[in-house]
């Protein structure tokens, strides 16, 4: 930023003064404001450059150290900032200007902020933006100007959970906004926007589906994927419904593409298109949090109007009476998808088939009481049984075997593991 007071003291007049001034904004989304996570520093390590009429270049590079000196309670979070732009030391450039001849011009051609590390109040890293190797973000520059001004610039995290990614990166703009303009070139004017409770008082808002539990440690359970949320609408994964209205729209399918662990074969799943009310209701006993026969009539009644679960996403999205209807704070809810996501499964891949084989001597000519309760006469043909399941026709020889048959998930070919024959 070149002086906006102080003007240039050196004798010739053809010197310049530039120095790099930073606000912050730091929003803490889940922890009150009070001694024990009272914000700190905030660590900019920056890089500018200027040229001017002369010819003159001039490369700087620095890091900042601010401090945030307002803080505020806001959605149940703290939100601290910095109230105006700490400045650098001035820096002096001589011999800028050739004043006589009319060359008095200048332009910052880049402004560049490598990293941000912000820390809290015991001086400990809480935070670090890019992570990669990356800078933060590269201005495009300023136009020509002649004496003081000021130029800035702004950016603005789309999501705070997800800001780690550098300019150069070609989905930028999906995590940051800049201001001012598309191409974030250095202008006059403040349009930082860092005041604390300007757009974010109406922006702030946890909302609904966001309550979290943030482990210092791996995923255990494929159900953990419900912990990733943003404090921004619709940047949250959801893998449940609170009630009918959110069946539709959930996240809940990407638990078919993760896995935990390296095993490559589960077994003992159930799979959840069966239709045994003991076999659902000993699934669901001990992992919801409602009444499990509610639970299983509303998965019976879905299977016995035709759906099919096709993933097991379809099953915990898709199904609200099989979570609590708290949106407001989904620990809770997720915590059915915890237990159950390594139970379930949609996708069988061992079958046990039982084969009957026997040889009928078909005979005709005999009155019997069908299973209607009609009488009726047995005829060639025909297989002929009684009300009471009892064969007209005569068996002659009869039969059976077991057979362990797997399907291939990936080719979908079946082979058979086991066979073996079963007695009378």
């Amino acid at each position: 930023t070149p002086p906006s007071e102080d003007p240039p003291t050196a004798d010739t007049g053809n010197s310049l003064r530039i120095r790099a001034g930073f606000k912050a904004e730091i929003v803490f989304p889940w922890a009150t404001s009070d001694e024990t996570i009272t914000p700190g520093d905030v660590d900019i390590t920056y890089q500018i450059e200027l040229s001017t009429a002369t010819g003159k270049t001039f490369t700087h590079r620095g890091t900042k150290t601010i401090t945030v000196d307002q803080t505020g309670g806001l959605d149940g979070g703290t939100i601290a900032w910095t109230a105006d732009f700490d400045m650098d030391d001035w820096i002096t450039i001589e011999d800028a200007f050739d004043q006589d001849n009319g060359l008095n011009s200048y332009v910052i051609t880049g402004a560049r902020i490598e990293k941000v590390v912000v820390k809290d109040a015991n001086g400990e890293v809480v935070d670090t933006a890019p992570w990669g190797p990356t800078v933060l973000y590269e201005a495009a520059g300023s136009t020509m100007s002649v004496g003081d001004n000021v130029f800035c610039v702004g950016l603005e995290a789309i999501d705070p959970f997800m800001n780690d990614r550098g300019y150069t990166s070609p989905d930028f703009s999906l995590f940051w906004t800049v201001n001012p303009g598309e191409y974030g070139m250095l202008a006059t004017g403040d349009e930082a926007e860092a005041s604390g409770f300007g757009e974010c008082d109406s922006r702030y808002n946890t909302g609904a589906y966001s309550g979290i539990t943030v482990q210092n440690s791996l995923i255990q359970r494929l159900g953990e994927l419900g912990r990733v949320h943003s404090y921004l609408p619709n940047r949250s994964l959801r893998l449940w419904a609170a009630t009918s209205s959110d069946e539709s729209g959930h996240d809940a399918d990407i638990l078919d593409v993760f896995k935990v662990g390296p095993q490559t074969v589960a077994r003992g799943r159930v799979n959840i298109n069966t239709l045994q009310p003991k076999v659902l209701k000993a699934l669901l006993t001990g992992a919801v949090d409602v009444d499990v026969d509610d639970a299983v009539d509303a998965i019976l009644e879905r299977r016995h109007a035709g759906t099919v679960f096709h993933n097991v996403g379809e099953f915990f999205g898709s199904i609200a009476d099989i979570s609590p209807s708290t949106p407001e704070n989904d620990a809770a809810a997720e915590q059915v998808v915890t237990r159950l996501a390594e139970r379930v499964t949609t996708h069988s891949n061992y079958f046990t088939v039982v084969l009957c084989a026997q040889s009928v001597r078909d005979v005709a000519g005999v009155t019997y009481t069908d299973e209607n309760g009609d009488d009726t006469t047995a005829e060639y043909g025909t297989f002929d049984v009684d009300e009471n399941g009892h064969y007209i026709d005569d068996v002659c020889a009869s039969q059976r075997m077991i057979a362990v048959v797997y399907r291939d998930a990936i080719t979908n070919k079946v082979s058979i593991e086991s066979m073996e024959y079963l007695g009378e």
